[in-house]
């Protein structure tokens, strides 16, 4: 068993026999800013059932490889961070962020595909057949690693949240003013396969409503009282809804998707506030804003500790 490695246009094996040399080769290919693209995967036969589980993960090299085939990741403005999908193609994916300048995962690091047996029991309680023990089986390890720039090309989106996340400010909502019952009282009809799809999709939505109306009130709040204006009047606009999306400021570098909200001032002079990505954390309420030029002060301020315990403090004086 192998695994498939992809260093811009070389492809190549790697396999016990040549692991250490081939740390080598990917460790002098490697520079601070590189994508790099893991596919792991974990199997299991249990005898009556099997399963196999595909764990993919994308994040930017700080040009680092541990000894041992772990990966370090380059640190943004403000975070560590990585992103992590069930789907090779990243359509659906979510994004972890970390403080941490060694992050020691096992997803973050490469290994031999390899496998094993376990020994199981069933005690037969309810089996006419009496006790079992059986051997089941697993698998796990590395498919594929892919390094260099074309994983810009293959994953834009993803790519783009990664440094996104990277040099946002990072805002969890308690789910106190995000979950149902605090929002409405009846979302979608339960009774059938159809209403509940409806149902937990509206659910997701009115959750990042909740996410967003609290972001652009923050904002709004530290805006006014940063300014000399009599007026407060702060909205957010999804990029989707533009002409161009947000193909005009990726233009210019800044690494937004359409899906993604843009807070500003409704009246003169209309400044650009702040970015926010909603619903692609690990976590209910979780979100993301990125200051937009010049305006790192303002935004900052909105999410100090006090400011979100003044207008948003349920939850805050729980003891960790």
């Amino acid at each position: 068993m192998a695994i498939k490695l992809t260093i811009s246009t070389e492809v190549r094996e790697i396999n016990e026999q040549n692991f250490q040399t081939s740390l080598e080769t990917i460790a002098a290919q490697l520079t601070p800013g590189t994508p790099v693209m893991l596919q792991n995967y974990s199997s299991s036969d249990l005898g009556l059932t099997r399963g196999k589980h595909i764990h993919n993960i994308l994040f930017i090299s700080d040009g680092y490889l541990h000894p041992h085939g772990t990966f370090s990741h380059q640190k943004g403005k403000r975070n560590f961070a990585f992103i992590t999908s069930g789907y090779k193609h990243f359509q659906e994916y979510q994004i972890v962020h970390h403080w941490q300048e060694q992050l020691e995962l096992d997803n973050n690091r490469l290994t031999i595909p390899h496998d094993w047996t376990r020994e199981q029991y069933n005690e037969g309680t309810f089996s006419r057949s009496g006790p079992e023990l059986w051997l089941s089986s697993h698998s796990a390890g590395t498919e594929e690693i892919i390094i260099g720039d074309q994983l810009k090309d293959r994953f834009p989106e993803a790519i783009d949240a990664l440094k996104f996340t990277q040099d946002a400010i990072h805002f969890t909502l308690h789910p106190f003013y995000s979950h149902l019952g605090y929002l409405t009282t009846k979302i979608g009809d339960k009774s059938t396969p159809e209403g509940n799809l409806k149902k937990d999709a509206r659910e997701r939505e009115a959750r990042d409503l909740a996410c967003l109306k609290a972001v652009v009130n923050l904002i709004a709040e530290a805006n006014y009282e940063q300014s000399d204006r009599t007026f407060n009047h702060v909205h957010a606009d999804q990029l989707g809804w533009y002409h161009e999306g947000g193909k005009y400021l990726r233009a210019k570098g800044v690494p937004v998707n359409d899906t993604d909200y843009l807070v500003r001032e409704i009246m003169h002079p209309q400044r650009n506030l702040a970015f926010v990505k909603l619903s692609k954390g690990m976590t209910v309420g979780e979100t993301y804003i990125l200051p937009a030029s010049k305006m790192d002060q303002i935004v900052e301020s909105a999410f100090t500790e006090e400011r979100i315990k003044k207008y948003y403090p349920y939850g805050k004086d729980e003891k960790k």
